[in-house]
């Protein structure tokens, strides 16, 4: 599965910032980073996982079965933010 994750990784150009965490398997994240792919475009996935990176695995604040809905949070916020700079 961790290579399916990689492939995907690549495939779509994401960032790689799920890798660090040891928690959790690399189907879930695979699953988790479908999911999200399918609802927000890559590059506002893309500044949600470097903003979790930052928030969160670099201050060692990641909590495991939370990842998936921090991450969907992250992409609200940032397509909020995108629609507002719009109008």
């Amino acid at each position: 599965m961790r290579d399916a994750y990689y492939e995907f990784i690549r495939k779509n150009a994401i960032q790689d910032s799920l890798s660090w965490i040891e928690d959790i398997p690399y189907s879930k994240k695979l699953n988790i980073l479908e999911e999200i792919l399918t609802i927000y475009n890559k590059e506002i996935l893309n500044r949600a996982l470097n903003l979790y990176e930052k928030n969160y695995i670099e201050k060692h604040r990641v909590v495991s079965y939370m990842i998936r809905n921090t991450l969907v949070s992250l992409c609200k916020t940032i397509k909020l933010q995108e629609d507002q700079k719009q109008k």
